[in-house]
């Protein structure tokens, strides 16, 4: 079987091309700039996302950080304070220990004096007492 290369194979061989060339320079040519410009975008658009959430990602974990720096200084600043409170406490506890010390040994020493007063009146009395009972005997 051959084949007849007539003038209407030729023909359509010409319009074939014809309008592959008009539909690539017209529809498939922009279509695929759009296309290449919409992949283009959606990278760009992909490696901002990207970045911002890398930007992201190191800025929490620089607060992150700051915070637990802050949460150890606080806490560190808040076992001082503790320290210093039972420190300034055990030294109050220590003179307010001396001072009543001091005030009951005070208050023991005027007891005795008192006491020792006392007796010293009840002796005299006594004596007076038994001077004038042996006055009224005699």
């Amino acid at each position: 079987m051959a084949i007849k290369l007539d003038g209407s194979l030729i023909a359509i061989f010409f319009i074939f091309w014809f309008t592959f060339l008009i539909l690539k320079k017209l529809y498939f040519e922009p279509y695929k700039k759009v296309l290449e410009e919409r992949e283009n975008i959606i990278k760009d658009r992909s490696k901002r996302e990207e970045r911002a959430i890398e930007v992201y990602q190191r800025k929490a974990d620089e607060i992150k950080r700051r915070l637990e720096e802050t949460r150890s200084a606080v806490l560190a600043e808040v076992n001082e304070l503790r320290k210093k409170a039972e420190e300034e406490k055990a030294i109050r506890l220590e003179a307010l220990r001396r001072e009543l010390s001091e005030r009951r040994e005070e208050y023991r020493r005027k007891i005795e004096e008192e006491l020792h007063s006392s007796q010293e009146k009840i002796k005299g009395m006594a004596e007076w007492m038994a001077e004038e009972i042996e006055r009224k005997l005699i």
